[in-house]
């Protein structure tokens, strides 16, 4: 639909998700849980990686080459995108006011 209204074009697709699946807080471990993060160890509200490692894309056409079709192994948190979203927002002089651009 972006596509059709023209828009593709100047639009960045964010997609990741938040802190692993939830683990049902059994005592016998072995009952399983509401989810699996699976091979990794442990999830939702927890430390180890099936509780902070998670997957996530983005996509525009706005990338440049040389981060296309790449990979980030490292480390991101969902407050250290507000400022690449604003940046790439606000690029040319556009400015964002209460959900609307503006030039």
């Amino acid at each position: 639909e972006i596509k059709h209204q023209g828009m593709y074009e100047n639009t960045i697709i964010i997609v990741h998700s938040d802190n692993g699946g939830a683990l049902a807080w059994a005592e016998d471990s072995k009952l399983g849980g509401a989810s699996s993060n699976y091979p990794l160890r442990g999830g939702k509200f927890g430390l180890y990686e099936g509780g902070v490692r998670v997957r996530g894309f983005v996509h525009s056409d706005l990338l440049p080459e040389s981060q296309r079709n790449s990979t980030w192994d490292g480390l991101m948190h969902i407050s250290d995108i507000l400022d690449t979203i604003v940046g790439a927002a606000t690029a040319g002089g556009v400015t964002i006011t209460e959900g609307r651009r503006r030039r």
